[in-house]
């Protein structure tokens, strides 16, 4: 049956889908609200409550209505609400992947020193302790404000525990859009994302398999666990949804690009020489050009550009082998054998969402103030998709080309991994850099089932 279904055209009902999955909303601020279940009845009383309000894709939003919610559990969560309590069923634990079902796990993200799991969550709780993140996103302040006590007033009515691990322990993890689309680093984001091709159009190889990101149609080209009923039922028209909450160090960043724009690029002015060196780390000028169409100076005309390849850059002159868009996506840069053989349709493709936090920083003086990233990324395999890119991330030696400094991502790499590098090729017969330092610190990881609105709906009327 399985492999019948793989060879027809799969159409997606988008109302059963969460909205999150297809678009990125573009609300001007999402508060990260997570709970935990105290008993199985409140649980329901919850989604009965909520799970009607789930923002789908089959939804107009161009007259922004608000609030925009999306509700994802933990495996805990799950069976915490009652919702794996199926008799006769085959067991939960065998047929979910264990990559969802034990929780995020820190030696494929590289998640070590002052990012390892003990110091997450400002040590006021666990990952294992989180059953439910509610999103909440808002056009305004005010609309916020109201809609967070609506969602507390539930809550509370419902016995739901609210888990709040920012730094003062006030308030919920709230995310903004950056502004004009430039994150603190400096950087302009959300250029590149993979096209999806959620209606099975034939002969679109540009496009990506929709079994990439939707759950419960397992094909023989695309296999996504559960496989088979009830299971595949139960997580059909959902997505795996990697939650990491990211402290970005811009004090630093900002020292380091000075430092070394000065050491490499004495030749240039300063801000020339730092916005090279911010490029070359990147593998696009902070503007978004792409070093590979212009490696010399941004372009604005380029600065959206996406469609290019490294065919005419393949020892990396014009973009460094190690540079952050390579490792994340690598476009047609060839993988070692290895890499081959466990990757047959390419790089692992995510889909990413999420916001920037906390206020702006200029200079290179520490405020104190937490900032910096909330990186939500769909997938329908964690350990075949997010995890080797985390992988590559920490050790770049995936790509074929690359043959002597087997580095680290300049910007997102863990320097206190046992394998740690702090070496960066700037490209073939042309200086090292070294001196690479840690940027970043992860604050917070959750692995969590974004289920379909069927599945919602079931999970609130049974028992």
């Amino acid at each position: 049956m399985a492999e019948a279904e793989s060879k027809m055209a799969v159409v997606i009902d988008r109302s059963n889908v969460q909205g999150l999955i297809f678009q990125s909303y573009n609300y001007p601020l999402t508060r990260h609200f997570l709970f935990q279940f105290r008993d199985v009845r409140g649980a329901r009383g919850f989604l009965r409550e909520w799970g009607s309000s789930v923002t789908h894709a089959g939804q107009d939003l161009a007259q922004k209505p608000e609030p925009l919610v999306n509700l994802a559990f933990s495996f805990q969560g799950l069976r915490r609400a009652g919702a794996l309590d199926r008799p006769g069923a085959p067991p939960a634990e065998r047929a979910f992947p264990w990559d969802f079902r034990d929780g995020p796990d820190a030696e494929s993200m590289k998640d070590f020193g002052d990012s390892a799991p003990e110091h997450w969550w400002n040590r006021r709780f666990t990952s294992n302790d989180v059953d439910l993140l509610l999103l909440l996103n808002c056009q305004s302040a005010e609309a916020l404000a109201t809609n967070t006590a609506r969602v507390r007033a539930s809550a509370e009515h419902h016995g739901l525990r609210e888990l709040i691990g920012t730094r003062d322990g006030r308030e919920a993890l709230t995310g903004h859009l950056p502004n004009q689309g430039i994150l603190h680093f400096g950087y302009r984001d959300g250029i590149s994302q993979p096209r999806i091709n959620w209606d099975e159009a034939p002969d679109r190889p540009d496009l990506v398999n929709l079994r990439h990101v939707l759950l419960g149609y397992w094909s023989q080209a695309v296999e996504t666990f559960p496989r088979k009923p009830p299971w595949s039922d139960f997580v059909r028209d959902g997505s795996y949804l990697v939650m990491r909450w990211i402290y970005q160090d811009v004090a630093r960043f900002n020292r380091f690009l000075r430092v070394k724009a000065a050491e490499l690029f004495p030749h240039l002015p300063p801000n020339d020489g730092q916005e090279l060196v911010a490029a070359k780390m990147m593998g696009r000028w902070r503007n978004g050009t792409p070093l590979v169409l212009s490696p010399d100076r941004p372009d604005d005309a380029l600065a959206l550009s996406n469609d290019f390849t490294y065919a005419t850059d393949q020892d990396g002159s014009r973009c460094p082998l190690s540079a952050h868009i390579r490792i994340v996506n690598r476009r047609d840069d060839e993988l070692t054998f290895a890499n081959q053989m466990m990757f047959p349709a390419g790089t692992p493709r995510i889909l990413r969402r999420g916001s920037s936090y906390g206020g702006p920083l200029v200079g290179e003086e520490d405020d104190g103030v937490d900032r910096g990233l909330i990186g939500m990324f769909l997938c329908a395999n964690i350990n075949m998709q997010f995890y080797p890119l985390m992988r590559w991330i920490n050790k770049t030696d995936f790509n074929a080309g690359v043959t002597e400094i087997h580095g680290q991502d300049p910007l997102f790499g863990n320097r206190s991994m046992p394998e740690r590098s702090d070496a960066f090729a700037l490209g073939p017969g042309r200086a090292v850099m070294g001196g690479l330092v840690d940027f970043i610190r992860t604050q917070g990881v959750l692995t969590l089932l974004l289920p379909g609105l069927p599945t919602l709906a079931q999970m609130a009327d049974q028992g």
